[in-house]
């Protein structure tokens, strides 16, 4: 027993042994020489600069610096050149390259066995190349967004839409080494991507990332339901045309076959939409209209016949019903005819806004308009006021051929918070009274 325990402690001390040999073999540094800094990786970018001395701490030992391709460092100037400081030989890098990688090792010139070495680790940074941050693919055809990141370790990339990583499980998407390859683009896959890139090794980590924007063209399609609308005489109307298109449609109105000049007749322009405003004046006014909605990849047309209408008549009463601090509660006398016809009410438009705005600036363009459709005989609720603010109101009728004129505007006030709050204490007090009194005389 005692035997196999002294054999078993030799067996373990050799095996120490020969891990330290193993160790010291494999070290970096030597004891006879050390460097400043005291590093054994060295993480860079390009065109950096960095500077590590060595100092023998042997007297007399002359030391020599050499590059990873075992070349003794002579220069005395230049991009990488050695430097003597003092008692120690200092190697520059004036701006570091990639072609630095490797062991730089400062040795004893006589005894290249004692040496002191560290490892340049050089990275180039990411950037991005041929990644314009606007995109454009056609609808129901492949497209690719470009997207190529430059850098050394090559980056790892991710894709992100609106947000959202993008799972390439999904057949629709493949991921390419300059950009993101995307099946039968439909103009839902319009948005924001974006490309981000990773730089990840033991020495560093690092990320960026650029947004892109797709704008997927298609040709327009046209929104507009309407194929008949109404007027009065005297009354204004808006022909309206709208067709969704990237990029946005361009749009022309014509009469009898011949287009409108802009120049002659009031339009009214936003994206993907046109109204042509039309004041009946004369009954050639009425009849058919054209639109036409167009971009590089087609063109949509939309027909619009316009008839003359009925006035509607204004409401037939304006009442204030109800008022807290946020809300006017109004009767404008809506009923709903027993046999409807194409004149009818659809709705009221009411106008509103504070006195104080009025007074100053005489202009209901100012004011706050709400619509309302029809109902029968019930009151309408201007909500989202002001408390213990007086408002000046007026309202109209509407129908197909549009609006009736607005009534003579009349003036109603919110009530306070303390005009509430008040109420309630006296509501309140009323209350306690009231039960006081039930409580000592139940039986009167």
């Amino acid at each position: 027993m005692k035997g196999t325990y002294q054999n078993c402690t030799a067996m373990g001390i050799g095996m120490i042994v020969v891990f330290l040999a193993a160790f010291v073999n494999g070290a970096k540094h030597h004891e006879k020489i050390k460097l400043l800094p005291p590093v054994l990786d060295v993480a860079k970018s390009i065109n950096d600069s960095f500077i590590v001395s060595c100092n023998a701490q042997i007297d007399d030992m002359v030391v020599r610096w050499q590059s990873p391709k075992e070349v003794t460092i002579t220069e005395r100037k230049g991009r990488i050149h050695t430097e003597e400081i003092r008692d120690s030989l200092a190697l520059v890098f004036e701006h570091i390259t990639l072609a630095d990688r490797g062991e730089w090792s400062c040795l004893g010139e006589d005894a290249e066995d004692i040496k002191s070495s560290f490892t340049m680790i050089v990275k180039e940074e990411m950037s991005f190349v041929d990644t314009p941050i606007v995109q454009l693919a056609r609808e129901h055809r492949d497209a690719t967004i470009r997207c190529e990141i430059k850098g050394d370790p090559e980056p790892k990339i991710s894709w992100d839409y609106n947000g959202k990583a993008i799972k390439f499980s999904d057949e629709k998407y493949i991921k390419l080494a300059d950009g993101l390859f995307i099946k039968k683009v439909h103009r839902n896959d319009s948005g924001e991507y974006t490309c981000r890139g990773y730089q990840v090794t033991e020495s560093f980590a690092d990320n960026k990332e650029q947004r892109i924007r797709l704008n997927v063209q298609y040709k327009p399609n046209l929104l507009s339901e309407e194929d008949i609308q109404y007027i009065y005489t005297n009354g204004t109307a808006n022909l309206t045309c709208e067709a969704a298109a990237e990029p946005p449609a361009n749009f022309s109105w014509y009469r009898h076959g011949k287009k409108i000049n802009p120049r002659q007749q009031t339009i009214h322009m936003a994206r993907d939409i046109s109204q042509l405003e039309i004041t009946l004046t004369d009954p050639s006014a009425l009849g058919q209209y054209r639109c036409r909605a167009a971009n590089f990849l087609g063109a949509v047309d939309h027909e619009i016949l316009l008839k003359e209408g009925v006035k509607p008549e204004p409401p037939s009463m304006f009442v204030l019903r109800g008022v807290n601090y946020e809300i006017l509660d109004v009767d404008v006398g809506a009923t709903k005819p027993k046999k409807a016809s194409e004149m009818d009410t659809l709705g009221y438009r009411f106008e509103i806004m504070p006195v104080e705005v009025f007074e100053d600036e005489q202009d209901w363009t100012l004011a706050r308009q709400i619509d309302f459709p029809v109902e029968d005989k019930v009151t309408y609720i201007l909500k989202d006021l002001n408390p213990g603010t007086r408002y000046i109101v007026r309202v109209a009728s509407r129908n197909v051929a549009g609006l009736s004129d607005f009534t003579d505007p009349k003036e109603f006030r919110t009530h306070s918070h303390s005009v509430i709050n008040e109420a309630s204490t006296n509501l309140l007090s009323t209350s306690l009274i009231l039960l006081i009194n039930i409580a000592f005389n139940p039986f009167q």
